[in-house]
């Protein structure tokens, strides 16, 4: 009914297909924006588990400051802060590659 073969597909020129396309329309689905790496961080700080370890990290910088001076004083609190940062780019990453759409071009078979 629609002349195509069900093993090729829609054979002929680029007037077949672009008669086709204005025809039935465009085969494809809109193409959805991906959210930036920024937008990612920003939802990930949203999580109740890493806003209480920031809280932590401020507290244990200050209090381990103040009571240890600089020099020592930081070192939990930079451990922790490096573990929030791994948290977070270890389980966003993923996802922010599974957000990226993908891209499309149809063509016409020869023949």
């Amino acid at each position: 009914m629609i002349k195509t073969d069900v093993e090729t597909g829609i054979y002929g020129d680029e007037n077949e297909l672009s008669r086709r396309k204005n025809a039935f329309g465009s085969n494809t689905y809109p193409v959805k924006k991906g959210r930036s790496f920024l937008r990612f961080l920003w939802e990930a700080w949203q999580d109740l588990t890493l806003i209480i370890l920031i809280i932590a990290v401020v507290a244990s910088l200050a209090l381990g400051i103040k009571i240890e001076g600089l020099e020592e004083g930081w070192y939990d609190g930079g451990s922790i802060t490096f573990a929030v940062l791994l948290v977070i780019f270890v389980t966003e990453s993923p996802l922010l590659q599974s957000s990226r759409p993908f891209k499309v071009q149809l063509r016409a078979l020869p023949g």
